[in-house]
C-alpha cells in the first residue's frame, strides 16, 4: 500500500496555495487506499467471530447434538453496512478535495462523484459492537455534510475553507473508528485464543483414535491458527495506524492552509 506523505509537509510553512496544493494532492491521492484497510477489518470480524463459535459447537457435539442456529454473528450487516458508509464518505471527500487541488471545474466535479444516498437509519446496534447507532449516525451525517460542503465549491482557492470544515468532523471519525476498531481487536484475539483451546482439546480428546498423519494434520492445524492469530491482529494494526495517520496529516494540512 501507499505510505501517507510526512515530508512535504514541510513545504508548507509560510507558504501560499502553489506550496500546499502538492501535499494535499499526494494526501489526497493516498487517501482512499489507506482507507481500504479499514474497510478489509471490518469484513474479518464476522468470519473469525463464526470460526470461534463453530468450534465450540463442534466440540461440544458430543453432548448436546449440533445446533447451527446458535451461531450468531459479532456485528450485523446493517452495522457493516453503516461503517462502509462512513468510509465511503470519507473517500469521496479525498477524491473530491484531489479534485479541487488539480482544478477542475464544478461541473466537472460533481459529474465525477455524485453524492451518495445516506442510509444510515437503518443500522442497529448488535450486542458485538461497542459503538452505538446514534454516534455513528452523528459521524455519517458530519462526514455527509463535508462531501455536500466540497461539492458546492468552485475552485481550488477554496480549498482551505473545505478542509477548515472537515477537520472537526475527520476528527470525531478517527476517535470513533479508533474505539470502534480496539473493541474488534481485542474481540479476534479473544475468538482466537479460544479456537486455539478447543483445537487443543479436540487433539487430547482424539489423540488415541487418531493414526499419526492424522493427528500431525490436526496439530498444523494449531500452527496455522496461530499464523492467521497473528495476521488478523496485524490486519487490525495497519487499520488503527492509517485512521490515525489519516486524520493526524489532514490536522496538520488543515493548521498549514490557514497562515
Amino acid at each position: 500500500m501507499k505510505k501517507f506523505l510526512f515530508l512535504p509537509l514541510i513545504l508548507l510553512i509560510g507558504c501560499g496555495y502553489k506550496k500546499w496544493a502538492d501535499p494535499i494532492d499526494s494526501f489526497s491521492t493516498a487517501a482512499p487506499t489507506q482507507l481500504t484497510s479499514v474497510s478489509d477489518s471490518y469484513t474479518e470480524i464476522n468470519s473469525v467471530h463464526n470460526l470461534q463459535q463453530e468450534a465450540i459447537l463442534a466440540n461440544s457435539y458430543a453432548k448436546s447434538g449440533y445446533h447451527p442456529g446458535q451461531v450468531k454473528e459479532f456485528i450485523s450487516d446493517d452495522d457493516l453496512k453503516s461503517r462502509a458508509e462512513a468510509l465511503s464518505e470519507l473517500k469521496q471527500y479525498t477524491v473530491i478535495l484531489n479534485d479541487l487541488v488539480s482544478g477542475k471545474s464544478l461541473n466537472a466535479i460533481s459529474a465525477s462523484n455524485p453524492k451518495a444516498t445516506t442510509t444510515s437509519s437503518s443500522a442497529k446496534t448488535t450486542v458485538g459492537a461497542v459503538v452505538t447507532k446514534q454516534e455513528m449516525d452523528s459521524v455519517i451525517s458530519g462526514l455527509n455534510s463535508i462531501v455536500t460542503f466540497a461539492l458546492q465549491q468552485k475552485t481550488k482557492k477554496e480549498v482551505p475553507a473545505v478542509m477548515i470544515k472537515a477537520d472537526p468532523y475527520i476528527q470525531q471519525f478517527a476517535i470513533l473508528f479508533e474505539k470502534d476498531l480496539n473493541d474488534f481487536k481485542s474481540q479476534a484475539a479473544n475468538d482466537y485464543s479460544s479456537i486455539l483451546i478447543s483445537q487443543n482439546q479436540f487433539i487430547q480428546t482424539n489423540q488415541l483414535n487418531m493414526d499419526a498423519v492424522e493427528k500431525r494434520n490436526e496439530i498444523e492445524k494449531l500452527v496455522q491458527l496461530e499464523s492467521d492469530s497473528a495476521k488478523t491482529q496485524r490486519d487490525f494494526d495497519l487499520a488503527l495506524n492509517n485512521i490515525r495517520k489519516f486524520a493526524k496529516i489532514h490536522h496538520q494540512l488543515t493548521i498549514q492552509v490557514k497562515k
